[in-house]
Protein backbone atom coordinates (compact mmCIF):
# COMPACT_ATOMS: atom_id res chain seq x y z
CA UNK A 1 0.00 0.00 0.00
CA UNK A 2 1.10 3.57 -0.63
CA UNK A 3 2.14 5.95 2.13
CA UNK A 4 0.13 8.79 0.63
CA UNK A 5 -3.44 9.30 -0.50
CA UNK A 6 -4.20 11.71 -3.34
CA UNK A 7 -7.51 13.46 -3.94
CA UNK A 8 -7.98 15.21 -7.27
CA UNK A 9 -10.15 18.32 -7.33
CA UNK A 10 -10.89 20.96 -9.96
CA UNK A 11 -8.23 23.18 -8.34
CA UNK A 12 -5.51 20.53 -8.28
CA UNK A 13 -4.70 17.63 -6.05
CA UNK A 14 -4.47 17.14 -2.30
CA UNK A 15 -1.86 14.76 -0.95
CA UNK A 16 -2.49 13.24 2.48
CA UNK A 17 0.23 11.37 4.37
CA UNK A 18 -0.07 8.69 7.03
CA UNK A 19 1.58 11.05 9.53
CA UNK A 20 -1.22 13.59 9.06
CA UNK A 21 -3.87 10.98 9.82
CA UNK A 22 -1.82 9.61 12.74
CA UNK A 23 -1.81 13.08 14.26
CA UNK A 24 -5.61 13.24 14.01
CA UNK A 25 -5.85 9.84 15.76
CA UNK A 26 -3.42 10.95 18.49
CA UNK A 27 -5.44 14.11 19.08
CA UNK A 28 -8.64 12.06 19.35
CA UNK A 29 -7.02 9.78 21.97
CA UNK A 30 -5.71 12.79 23.90
CA UNK A 31 -9.30 14.00 24.35
CA UNK A 32 -9.72 11.21 26.94
CA UNK A 33 -7.22 12.93 29.26
CA UNK A 34 -5.17 9.99 30.47
CA UNK A 35 -7.89 7.32 30.44
CA UNK A 36 -6.89 5.94 27.01
CA UNK A 37 -3.42 5.30 25.57
CA UNK A 38 -2.22 4.25 22.12
CA UNK A 39 -0.31 0.96 22.26
CA UNK A 40 1.21 -1.57 19.94
CA UNK A 41 -0.53 -4.87 19.14
CA UNK A 42 0.81 -6.44 22.33
CA UNK A 43 -0.53 -3.69 24.57
CA UNK A 44 2.80 -1.97 25.23
CA UNK A 45 2.65 1.79 25.26
CA UNK A 46 5.03 4.70 25.56
CA UNK A 47 3.06 6.73 28.08
CA UNK A 48 4.29 10.10 29.26
CA UNK A 49 7.94 9.04 29.46
CA UNK A 50 7.90 8.01 25.81
CA UNK A 51 6.36 11.29 24.75
CA UNK A 52 8.97 13.24 26.68
CA UNK A 53 11.70 11.14 25.04
CA UNK A 54 10.20 12.03 21.65
CA UNK A 55 9.01 8.54 20.67
CA UNK A 56 6.35 8.56 17.98
CA UNK A 57 3.05 6.71 18.44
CA UNK A 58 2.25 6.79 14.73
CA UNK A 59 4.01 3.47 14.16
CA UNK A 60 1.30 1.86 16.28
CA UNK A 61 -1.55 3.17 14.13
CA UNK A 62 -2.36 1.12 11.02
CA UNK A 63 -3.44 3.25 8.07
CA UNK A 64 -4.21 1.70 4.70
CA UNK A 65 -4.90 3.73 1.60
CA UNK A 66 -6.80 2.30 -1.36
CA UNK A 67 -8.78 3.73 -4.25
CA UNK A 68 -11.96 3.43 -2.17
CA UNK A 69 -10.57 5.47 0.74
CA UNK A 70 -8.70 5.17 4.02
CA UNK A 71 -8.88 2.38 6.60
CA UNK A 72 -7.67 3.27 10.10
CA UNK A 73 -6.90 0.80 12.89
CA UNK A 74 -5.62 1.93 16.29
CA UNK A 75 -4.58 -0.19 19.28
CA UNK A 76 -5.40 1.18 22.73
CA UNK A 77 -5.38 0.35 26.41
CA UNK A 78 -8.04 1.77 28.71
CA UNK A 79 -7.66 2.72 32.35
CA UNK A 80 -9.66 0.40 34.64
CA UNK A 81 -13.12 1.78 35.40
CA UNK A 82 -13.52 3.54 32.06
CA UNK A 83 -16.48 2.43 29.96
CA UNK A 84 -15.14 0.43 27.02
CA UNK A 85 -18.29 0.99 24.96
CA UNK A 86 -18.23 4.74 25.56
CA UNK A 87 -14.51 5.01 24.77
CA UNK A 88 -14.59 2.98 21.58
CA UNK A 89 -17.70 4.70 20.21
CA UNK A 90 -16.49 8.22 21.00
CA UNK A 91 -12.98 7.46 19.73
CA UNK A 92 -14.20 6.06 16.40
CA UNK A 93 -16.58 9.00 15.94
CA UNK A 94 -13.88 11.52 16.85
CA UNK A 95 -11.37 9.95 14.41
CA UNK A 96 -14.02 9.86 11.68
CA UNK A 97 -15.02 13.49 12.23
CA UNK A 98 -11.40 14.65 12.48
CA UNK A 99 -10.37 12.99 9.23
CA UNK A 100 -13.46 14.26 7.45
CA UNK A 101 -13.05 17.82 8.80
CA UNK A 102 -9.31 18.22 8.30
CA UNK A 103 -8.74 16.13 5.17
CA UNK A 104 -12.08 16.56 3.44
CA UNK A 105 -12.53 12.79 3.03
CA UNK A 106 -14.57 10.27 4.92
CA UNK A 107 -12.58 7.22 6.07
CA UNK A 108 -13.76 3.90 4.67
CA UNK A 109 -13.49 2.31 8.11
CA UNK A 110 -12.22 3.02 11.60
CA UNK A 111 -11.31 0.15 13.93
CA UNK A 112 -10.31 0.35 17.58
CA UNK A 113 -8.57 -2.67 19.09
CA UNK A 114 -8.61 -2.67 22.87
CA UNK A 115 -5.39 -4.47 23.80
CA UNK A 116 -6.05 -4.32 27.52
CA UNK A 117 -7.03 -2.45 30.66
CA UNK A 118 -4.66 -0.80 33.08
CA UNK A 119 -4.93 -0.61 36.84
CA UNK A 120 -1.89 -1.54 38.90
CA UNK A 121 -1.15 -4.18 36.31
CA UNK A 122 -2.13 -4.71 32.70
CA UNK A 123 -5.01 -7.07 31.95
CA UNK A 124 -4.59 -8.14 28.34
CA UNK A 125 -7.59 -8.19 26.03
CA UNK A 126 -8.00 -8.43 22.29
CA UNK A 127 -11.29 -6.77 21.48
CA UNK A 128 -11.76 -5.14 18.07
CA UNK A 129 -14.62 -2.77 17.33
CA UNK A 130 -14.95 -1.55 13.76
CA UNK A 131 -17.22 0.92 11.97
CA UNK A 132 -17.55 1.01 8.21
CA UNK A 133 -18.68 4.16 6.47
CA UNK A 134 -20.41 4.26 3.13
CA UNK A 135 -20.43 8.00 2.58
CA UNK A 136 -24.18 8.26 3.21
CA UNK A 137 -24.42 9.98 6.59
Amino acid sequence: MADIFTIKTERGKIVITKNAISKIVSNAVNEFEGRVFITNQKGRFFGIAGRIAGLNESGNIEISFSEEGVDIRVFIVVRFGTSIGMVTTKLMDSIHEGVERVMGIEPKSVAVVMAGTISRTMAKRNLEIKKRYDGKR
